[in-house]
């Protein structure tokens, strides 16, 4: 809100700025007066808030910003669960969009039952949430881009247009399906297309890890076996030169060929060693070498999170490669984490008052 237009234009689709954005109410507002308050807010609090507590940031600050917006707030209660204790964030909501009851129980059933009829929950069963993919979110989330909510400005007929319902004007309010004030959803494919939001199908998600994702655990593993080949004795190994060909293969030509020219100086077989093993990751580094080790510490960023289908793709692949690691690399230190961490889960669950089985 501080930012010019034309700093905040690349966060959001033309769309969004040009169309959508100047329908909102608030919009139309003045927001001078806003932004000046927040400003010296700001400025007042700049040097405190790195020695700040949390309840001293809350009370000197957040709480000041919230009613600079006009919005109201309602700090939850304090409740305890495994073993500490837990205060929620702030649930902030604009007091003139209230809702009743009678609404808010009729989404719960419709998000929570099916019926085998529709419209008849006289015997509904329960979804089990459990049973959805993160496919199926994704395809969920992607259809509720379409729907735009809307309040009826005169009586409106529910109508049947090319598979879709359309909402036309009606003369007869006998006839009419809603009032004006009422709320209606229309379905417009516009919306994805302006922002851009559409599901991943699942064979891409694996074809996009599997050459992202996977190039990075066979280079772990081709490094893990050039370090054993180059820790050998004279005897087992291969010439030096070859060595210096496969752990400079991709590098970018000025660094290959400045260690190129570094390794002509070299001249006794430990400072090849040496010079190789650092070309790679070092001649002792933590992991040593461990492929399951490394695995672990690989990071995976998605920018556009979504439902998480990249990253569930991810974990999945990490963890179909791990598990065979796991089995040619019987004495990796990871099984030694993965016991820690099962005591650690049993410890907890026991002072929950959870018997689990430690086999």
């Amino acid at each position: 809100m501080g930012l010019p237009y034309s700093t905040n234009r690349g966060l959001f689709s033309d769309h969004y700025l040009a169309i959508r954005l100047p329908e909102q109410l608030e919009w139309e507002g003045d927001y001078r007066s806003l932004r000046t308050r927040l400003s010296a807010l700001l400025d007042e609090k700049a040097d405190a808030l790195p020695t700040l507590s949390e309840a001293q940031t809350e009370q000197q600050f957040i709480r000041p910003v919230l009613d600079a917006l006009g919005w109201s707030y309602e700090t939850q209660i304090t409740f305890r669960a495994l073993g500490r204790d837990y205060r929620p964030d702030y649930a902030l909501f604009l007091e003139q969009n209230g809702i009743a009851d009678r609404h808010l129980a009729e989404a719960i059933m419709l998000l929570t039952r099916h019926a085998e009829t529709q419209g008849d929950y006289s015997h509904p069963e329960f979804i089990d949430f459990r049973d959805l993919g993160v496919r199926h979110l994704g395809s969920v989330y992607e259809g509720l881009l379409e729907f735009k909510l809307n309040v009826a400005d005169s009586h409106l007929v529910k109508a049947s247009g090319k598979g879709k319902p359309v909402w036309k004007p009606c003369d007869d309010p006998a006839k009419a399906d809603k009032k004006p004030g009422e709320l209606y959803l229309t379905n417009d494919k516009r919306e994805r297309k302006a922002t851009g939001s559409y599901y991943t199908p699942d064979y891409i998600v694996r074809y996009i890890v599997e050459n992202t994702v996977g190039p990075q655990i066979d280079r772990i593993e081709r490094e893990h076996e050039l370090a054993r080949q180059i820790g050998a004795s004279q005897e087992e190994r291969r010439p030096w030169d070859e060595f210096l060909d496969e752990v400079l293969e991709g590098k970018p030509a000025d660094e290959a060929r400045a260690a190129r020219e570094l390794w002509d100086g070299l001249k006794s077989s430990d400072q090849r060693r040496q010079f190789l093993l650092n070309q790679l990751e070092g001649v002792q580094p933590e992991h040593g070498y461990d492929p399951p080790t490394r695995v672990l510490g690989l990071k995976v960023l998605d920018p556009a999170l979504g439902s998480g289908h990249f990253l569930v793709g991810a974990l999945d692949y990490m963890t179909t490669r791990l598990a065979a690691m796991l089995n040619e690399h019987v004495d990796s230190p990871v099984f030694e984490r993965i016991r820690e961490d099962r005591r650690k889960i049993v410890e907890s669950l026991k002072k929950q008052g959870i018997h689990a089985d430690e086999g």
